[in-house]
């Protein structure tokens, strides 16, 4: 169940979407980037300040990664298959 507003009982499809979410998380990512411009100008965030939260997530991805291949050298990254 996907759309736990529409589920009959909510615990159990929050429960179901959680477990799903924590399987794989980094497939809802782009789902999640696409709406925070949305959300941001919805709770009335003013560009300014937008810019610089988002370039700064995008220079922490950028440090999370640079650090990832640091500490673990040329390891390849395990991609699980589905």
């Amino acid at each position: 169940m996907i759309f736990a507003a529409f589920h009959s009982d909510y615990a159990a499809a929050n429960r179901n979407v959680a477990q799903i979410v924590a399987s794989d998380p980094g497939r809802f990512i782009g789902f999640a980037r696409a709406l925070v411009p949305f959300v941001a100008g919805a709770s009335g965030m003013s560009y300014h300040r937008f810019v610089v939260a988002d370039a700064l997530g995008a220079a922490d991805i950028c440090i999370q990664i640079i650090s990832h291949h640091d500490c673990f050298g040329w390891q390849e990254i395990p991609i699980r298959e589905r």
